[in-house]
C-alpha cells in the first residue's frame, strides 16, 4: 500500500479537479471564443489521460494509492482510494473522455463540452472515492450532467427521454442515499472499508443492502429498472450515447460491485442467501430480457442500448457469484464492453452521418458506402457476441468457470446461451450491412469519397476502429489482467 505522503497521493484528487475546473473555464470561454473552449477541453482530457496512466503505474508498483483530504482520519475525513480494481476504470474514463472531446465537433463548444467534462469528473470520482456518501455525490454529479447531455439532442423525444432519465435517476439516487443512511446509523461510519468491518448481518444491514442495491440497480441498469435506458441512449447525440453506454453504466456496475464486496462483504452474502439469490437472479433476468428487447428494435442505436442491459446483466451475475474467477470475468467484461460498445456507437454515428442510415432496414448495402465504419461496427458486434479473440470471449470464459466453481452449471449454460442471443440480434445488422442497397441510402447530402464511391472515413469512424481494436486486444491481456487484479480481489473475498 502506498504511503499517503508520496507524490502519487495527490493524483486521485487531481483527476477529479482537472476536468471539473476545466468545465468552468470551457463554459465561460464558449460564449466568447469557441475554438479556445474546444482546445481547453482537449488539453484537460489529455492531461487527465496522462495522469491516469501515471496513476496506473503507481498502483501497479505499490498496490494502491490513498489520500485523506484535509489530513483527517478515515473515520472523519474523505478518503480517496485507487487500487488495482479501480485504476483500469480510471484510465478508461480518461481515455474515452479524451476520445469524445476529440471527435465531437458538431455540438456547441461551450455548454456541451462543459457538461462532458463535468460528467468525466463525476465518473472519475466514482472510481476513486472510498466514502459511501461521496460516492452518492459523484454519482449525482455524473447523473445531472448526463440528464442535460441527453437533452442536447434538441428534439421533443430527447427532451422526454431526459425527463424520464432525470426522474428515474433521482429515485435511484434517493434510495441509495437512504441505504447509506441506514448503514451510517448502524456503524457510525461512511468510509467503505470501515463499513465492511462494522456493518454485520443484522436488520439495518439487510435494509441498507436492499436500498443500495435497488438504487444502484437503476444506475447500471438492471431489469426491471431499465425502462429509461433505450430512449436516453437511443435519442441522445452519438457522443453522449458513447458516454452513457460506455462509461455511465460501467460506473453504476462498478459501484454496485464495490459496495457489495467491500461494504457488505462475502460474509453478508453467505449469511443472507436471499441477497445473493436476488443479485444473481436480477443479473440472469437482465441477460435474457435485455437480449430479447434488443432483438425487437428497429433502430440501430436503440438495439445497442438494449444490448447494454443484457451485457451488464452478465457483470451483475458475476458479482452475485462472488468468487475470484467470476469477479475477474465481471471486470474484464466491463472493460471490454465499454471499449466495444463505444466503438459500436461511434460507428453507428459515422454511418448515420455519411449515409443517413439509422434503422436496421436502412443498413442495406451500407458496407460499400461506409466501409471503415461498417467494418468497425461488425467487429464490435462480433466482439460483443464473444467471438475470440475479443475481450468478451475471455470474460465469458471466466464467468463460465466461476459459475462451475460455484456449483451453478445452469448459470454457466446461461452465459454460453447469452452469446447465441447476442448473435441473433446482431445478425440482423450484420446481414443488412452487406445486402443490396436499400431505401435509406444516400438520404443525406453527399460526402467526400475516396474515388470508388465510398465515403472517406470520418473522425468518428477512425475513433470507432481504434476503440474496437482496443476491445479485441483486451482478449490478449486477460490473463495478465487476472494476475494484476488477484491481490485486490483476494482481499475483497477474504
Amino acid at each position: 500500500m502506498s504511503d499517503p505522503s508520496t507524490p502519487f497521493s495527490v493524483l486521485p484528487a487531481l483527476l477529479v479537479l482537472i476536468p471539473a475546473v476545466a468545465a468552468v473555464a470551457v463554459a465561460l470561454l464558449g460564449r466568447l471564443w469557441a475554438r479556445a473552449a474546444r482546445w481547453t477541453a482537449l488539453a484537460a482530457t489529455a492531461a487527465q489521460t496522462v495522469l491516469a496512466l501515471a496513476l496506473f503505474r503507481a498502483v501497479a508498483r505499490s498496490g494502491s494509492v490513498r489520500a485523506v483530504l484535509g489530513g483527517f482520519p478515515a473515520l472523519a475525513g474523505v478518503e480517496l482510494v485507487v487500487d488495482r480494481l479501480a485504476v483500469p476504470f480510471v484510465v478508461l474514463v480518461a481515455a474515452i473522455g479524451l476520445l469524445v472531446v476529440a471527435v465531437t465537433t458538431s455540438e456547441p463548444a461551450g455548454s456541451f463540452l462543459a457538461l462532458v467534462l463535468l460528467l468525466v469528473a463525476g465518473l472519475t470520482g466514482v472510481f476513486v472515492t472510498g466514502d459511501a456518501f461521496n460516492l452518492y455525490v459523484f454519482l449525482e454529479l455524473a447523473g445531472l450532467s448526463s440528464y442535460a447531455l441527453v437533452a442536447t439532442a434538441d428534439t421533443d423525444v430527447a427532451a422526454g427521454a431526459a425527463l424520464r432519465y432525470l426522474f428515474v435517476g433521482t429515485v435511484g439516487a434517493t434510495l441509495y442515499l437512504l441505504g447509506v443512511g441506514y448503514a451510517y446509523v448502524a456503524t457510525g461510519a461512511l468510509n467503505v472499508s470501515l463499513l465492511g468491518q462494522r456493518l454485520g448481518v443484522g436488520t439495518p444491514a439487510v435494509a441498507a443492502f436492499a436500498l443500495v442495491a435497488v438504487g444502484l440497480g437503476v444506475k447500471v441498469p438492471v431489469v426491471p429498472l431499465h425502462g429509461w435506458l433505450p430512449d436516453a441512449h437511443g435519442e441522445a447525440p452519438v457522443g453522449v450515447s458513447v458516454l452513457l453506454s460506455g462509461l455511465v453504466t460501467t460506473a453504476g456496475a462498478y459501484a454496485l460491485a464495490r459496495l457489495v464486496l467491500a461494504a457488505f462483504g462475502i460474509e453478508f452474502l453467505a449469511a443472507v442467501p436471499l441477497a445473493r439469490v436476488a443479485v444473481v437472479g436480477v443479473g440472469a433476468t437482465s441477460v435474457v430480457v435485455g437480449g430479447l428487447l434488443a432483438f425487437r428494435q428497429s433502430k440501430v442505436k436503440r438495439l445497442l442500448a438494449c444490448s447494454t442491459v443484457s451485457q451488464l446483466g452478465l457483470v451483475v451475475l458475476g458479482v452475485g457469484l462472488a468468487n475470484r474467477l467470476a469477479l475477474t470475468g465481471a471486470v474484464v467484461h466491463l472493460l471490454s464492453h465499454a471499449a466495444l460498445k463505444t466503438g459500436a456507437f461511434l460507428a453507428a454515428g459515422a454511418i448515420a452521418e455519411s449515409t443517413g442510415a439509422k434503422t436496421v432496414r436502412e443498413y442495406a448495402g451500407v458496407a460499400r458506402r461506409a466501409p471503415l465504419a461498417s467494418a468497425s461496427l461488425a467487429a464490435a458486434a462480433l466482439g460483443l457476441v464473444g467471438v475470440p479473440p475479443a475481450g468478451v470471449f475471455a470474460s465469458k470464459w471466466y464467468l463460465v468457470a466461476g459459475a462451475v466453481a460455484a456449483g451453478a452449471p445452469a448459470l454457466a449454460a446461461l452465459v454460453v446461451a447469452s452469446s447465441l442471443l447476442s448473435l441473433l440480434y446482431f445478425w440482423r445488422v450484420l446481414e443488412r450491412l452487406v445486402a443490396p442497397g436499400g431505401a435509406g441510402a444516400d438520404s443525406h447530402p453527399p460526402h467526400a469519397t475516396d474515388g470508388s464511391g465510398a465515403r472517406a472515413p470520418t473522425g468518428p469512424a477512425v475513433a470507432a476502429a481504434i476503440t474496437v481494436l482496443a476491445g479485441v486486444l483486451l482478449g490478449f491481456v486477460a490473463a495478465p489482467l487476472e494476475t494484476f487484479l488477484e491481490p485486490t480481489l483476494t482481499a475483497l473475498l477474504e
